[in-house]
Formats: structure tokens, C-alpha cells, sequence
């Protein structure tokens, strides 16, 4: 699974990588993570959490959460 902290509208964003290549915004997708350290600090929890939304979103939902054009930032930004 990958993870990072992409920059939307100038606003850090947790995301999670798709296998068509695509991010998805974690928290639009429902999870109730908002940043890589509140997916850390959660553990096994926020691991399970994230596979079953990527499933979902590979299955095709949450489409309005697949990020475009996303810009890279540091993983924990200070």
C-alpha cells in the first residue's frame, strides 16, 4: 500500500495509492483519517480501514475522492 501527503488547492491531503497509477483522497473516501501521522498513530486499525476503502475504490466507488493532478509533499509536513 502506498501512502503520502499530496498538496490540493495549497492544503495537505493524505492519500493512498490506487493500481491504475491514481491517489485517492482518504478522508473524501470516507476514512476517518486526515493525515499520515492519524494513520500511524490508528495502526492495525487505520491499515484495515484503508484496505477496505481501496477495495472500494478499485470496484469503483468513490470517484469523486480520486485525486487529479495531485502535487507531492513531505510525508509528516511540520
Amino acid at each position: 500500500m502506498k501512502l503520502a501527503t499530496l498538496s490540493i488547492g495549497g492544503q495537505p491531503c493524505a492519500a493512498v495509492g490506487l493500481s491504475n497509477g491514481t491517489w485517492l483522497d482518504i478522508a473524501k473516501a470516507g476514512a476517518s483519517f486526515d493525515s499520515l501521522q492519524s494513520i500511524i498513530d490508528a495502526g492495525d486499525e487505520a491499515v484495515s480501514a484503508l484496505r477496505a476503502v481501496v477495495s472500494q475504490a478499485e470496484a469503483g466507488d468513490h470517484a469523486e475522492a480520486v485525486l487529479a493532478d495531485p502535487t507531492l509533499m513531505a510525508p509528516i509536513p511540520q
